[in-house]
């Protein structure tokens, strides 16, 4: 009776090893293998096009290429914000305008199909005149640039060539860019009269690189335009270099009536600052009045006599003439 008891004993226990050995404690987790690959494609496909570009729409490009100093030619797109893009454009002629999404679009595509996107992050500097050089940036945030300085390799010059064909395609009905000085504010139709009258009479180099500016009466009033206050000052005007490294402006101002021009004049010798420019200082000044109005002239070399004569051709007289002390 023992032996039998202890048999089905052991049979009891072979079954429950048998039982323990069949079943899998281990949980099995599904198999996301492929799904996190094709998750992970998405999000790194997302945004970017064939060529392994951004696609997230152009927000900006600059490109410039020159055999040499003589002869460089650009082409700068920038994102105004409002839907609209402000494009620069100099190519045998140079335009200035506005472009639409569409031809952001178009630009896109032209850029894509270049080649320049494939010298990203390359910069190579040698003796010479030539350069390249393009700054590109998506609206997701990349960006790409390449620059190159003596040396241009045939691929940039060649993605260049075909952007250049792009850039004529989707300028073509803008007009060409006149250039003349930037206005910022309003000017007072009798200061701008006399401005012009003066300007007429003069060659600009690169006229869109000064500035004609109304002078508010404010707290930046005299040292904008250079006197001690705006007292008895009706309104003025400032034509000046924006570029700081240039020492040159020509203030006007209109006095009030009971106003003496002389004591105008007078304020702007006592007031005249030769250092304002901080980085560089005008050779020569100039003070001169014609009736209700009293101008203050600041500069160097040739633009500053160029000024000079223009202002005598206009009829002004001439109170002052002055030379910088420290120079």
């Amino acid at each position: 009776m023992k032996k039998i008891i202890a048999l089905l004993l052991a049979m009891l226990m072979l079954l429950s090893f048998a039982a323990c050995g069949g079943t899998n404690n281990e949980t099995t987790a599904p198999d996301t293998t492929e799904e996190t690959t094709e998750a992970a494609t998405e999000e790194t496909t997302e945004g970017t096009t064939e060529s392994g570009t951004a696609a997230q729409g152009l927000d900006s490009i600059s490109l410039t290429y020159g055999q040499n100093l003589d002869n460089i030619q650009m082409m700068n797109v920038y994102n105004n914000g409002d839907g609209t893009y402000s494009v620069d454009y100099m190519g045998q002629i140079r335009k200035v305008g506005s472009l639409d999404a569409a031809a952001m679009e178009t630009i896109d595509q032209a850029l894509q199909s270049s080649g320049l996107l494939e010298l990203n992050g390359q910069s190579e500097y040698q003796d010479g005149e030539a350069s390249g050089s393009y700054y590109v940036s998506y609206a997701d945030g990349t960006m790409y640039s390449a620059d190159f300085s003596g040396v241009v390799p045939e691929a940039f010059v060649n993605g260049f060539t075909a952007m250049d064909t792009c850039f004529q395609s989707i300028t073509a009905d803008i007009p060409e860019y006149v250039p003349e000085p930037m206005l910022v504010g309003e000017v007072a139709e009798s200061d701008r009269a006399a401005l012009d009258a003066i300007l007429a009479n003069m060659t600009l180099d690169m006229p869109d690189s000064y500035m004609i500016s109304g002078v508010a009466k404010d707290e930046y009033f005299a040292s904008t335009v250079g006197l001690s206050s705006d007292e008895g000052i009706a309104s003025g005007v400032s034509f000046s270099a924006m570029m700081m490294t240039t020492a040159y402006a020509l203030n006007i101002v209109t006095v009030e009536d009971g106003t003496s021009v002389d004591t105008v004049a007078e304020d702007f010798n006592t007031t005249l600052d030769w250092a304002k420019w901080v980085c560089v200082m005008p050779s020569n000044a100039l003070i001169a009045t014609k009736d209700n109005q009293v101008l203050c002239l600041m500069g160097s070399d040739d633009l500053y006599n160029q000024t000079v004569s223009a202002i005598e051709a206009a009829g002004w007289t001439t109170v002052q003439s002055l030379t910088n002390p420290d120079m």
